[in-house]
């Protein structure tokens, strides 16, 4: 017995309410997995930028076991550390592009002082220093080494003079929001912890007790 026009159409494909019935499925199906994936992604970033900073820590650990104290120029702190990453000193960062300088979640990042990933904690480089006074930090000056910040995330959207990263989100180069809102700081001691801007920075001239603390600000460094 032939079939009917309808039979067929049934047999050889989908009918219209089926297919719209399968686009929906698949459009619920996307609204459920691309956060899920958008998640991944950044937590994979974040995981990234914090092997790159304790690297970095391993390198500053290693320079200072060698040079007897923490750079003092903070606007060189990267070009001293490239002996202990790996990193080919006879060419410029905008060539060699060495990854562990770059937080893959900072979408502003440049291969230069001014838009580096990470940013020194410019109060162990010459902010405690004078012309008169200069301080050299070394690991023992340290009497929280868990409680200082050394390093971090920089807030890129702005221009970081000399790869510094530092408590005054005024005028100044405070840590960034690139992870969720916060971002990765290396301390003294080598850990990494995030931490939201909030947490750690003030208005230009308006610090706290502790935020002179964990910056290691005038002398704050020791009790």
């Amino acid at each position: 017995m032939p079939r009917s026009p309808s039979q067929r159409v049934s047999i050889a494909g989908f009918s219209l309410v089926e297919l719209l019935v399968a686009i929906s499925v698949v459009a619920i199906l996307a609204t459920l997995i691309l956060p899920v994936l958008g998640k991944a992604k950044s937590q994979s970033h974040q995981a990234v930028c914090i092997s790159n900073l304790r690297r970095i820590g391993n390198a500053f650990s290693l320079y200072v076991h060698d040079a007897g104290a923490y750079p003092t120029t903070y606007g060189q702190w990267y070009p001293r550390l490239f002996p202990y990453l790996d990193i080919d000193s006879s060419k410029d960062i905008s060539v060699t592009r060495p990854t562990v300088l770059r937080c893959p979640a900072n979408k502003e990042h440049q291969w230069n002082s001014q838009k580096l990933s990470y940013g020194y904690n410019s109060f162990l480089g010459n902010n405690n220093s004078s012309a008169t006074n200069p301080i050299s930090l070394r690991p023992m000056s340290f009497s929280r080494p868990s409680q200082v910040i050394l390093c971090g995330d920089v807030d890129n959207r702005l221009k970081a003079p000399n790869a510094i990263v530092n408590y005054n989100r005024t005028t100044g180069s405070p840590p960034g929001v690139t992870h969720n809102g916060r971002a990765n700081l290396l301390y003294v001691d080598g850990h990494v912890e995030p931490k939201k801007p909030e947490e750690v920075t003030s208005q230009a001239g308006k610090y706290t007790t502790p935020i002179l603390k964990m910056w290691g600000m005038y002398g704050y460094y020791a009790d």
